[in-house]
């Protein structure tokens, strides 16, 4: 064989296998999707959305004084407000999965965020108050997200007084 038969061989082979691999995530995206529309998601009533935006104002108050209780709270928080919604919390991969069809670009910061949690839960002292606030801020992103999501239809109106709630919060703990 030549050199350039080899060189077309190996091209060829390369060609088959990058297609293999973009056919797999594009049906791993889709599977995602299918699941996800088979879950039975439903609203927040304006009352559960006042109570977890008001959790949410108390935590990101409390960060100053106990940034890690702050993320324990905060954590707690996300995954309670995720069950309220019909999300399943019982197994992390497949809830990545899933929470990335509708909010792909809050869900790698979600995970750094659990990642720092089970981090300070396993006793890790390199934890500083910057590694704590970033986890805080990336569960931030996703609990706007869901709340702004799976707020009923009756709750349009209030929905912008709620963010403006929660984003003023934001400024006056930075």
């Amino acid at each position: 064989m030549t050199v350039g038969i080899i060189v077309a061989i190996i091209a060829a082979i390369l060609i088959i296998v990058a297609a293999v691999v973009v056919i797999r995530r594009r049906d791993g995206r889709g599977s995602a999707a299918a699941e996800l529309s088979r879950l039975d998601l439903r609203p927040l009533s304006a009352s559960e959305r006042e109570y977890y935006v008001d959790d949410w104002t108390a935590i990101q108050g409390s960060f100053v004084d106990s940034p890690g209780a702050a993320l324990d709270s905060a954590d707690n928080l996300v995954t309670q407000l995720l069950l309220n919604i019909g999300y399943p919390t019982d197994d992390e991969q497949r809830l990545m999965r899933l929470l990335a069809v509708r909010h792909g670009s809050k869900v790698p910061a979600y995970g750094e965020a659990r990642a720092v949690r089970e981090k300070r839960r396993a006793g890790a002292t390199d934890l500083d108050t910057e590694s704590l606030r970033v986890a805080v801020v990336g569960l931030d992103g996703l609990f706007q997200d869901l709340v702004a999501e799976h707020s009923g239809p009756s709750d349009t109106a209030t929905q912008t007084q709620t963010q403006n709630q929660v984003h003023g919060a934001e400024a006056k703990a930075a």
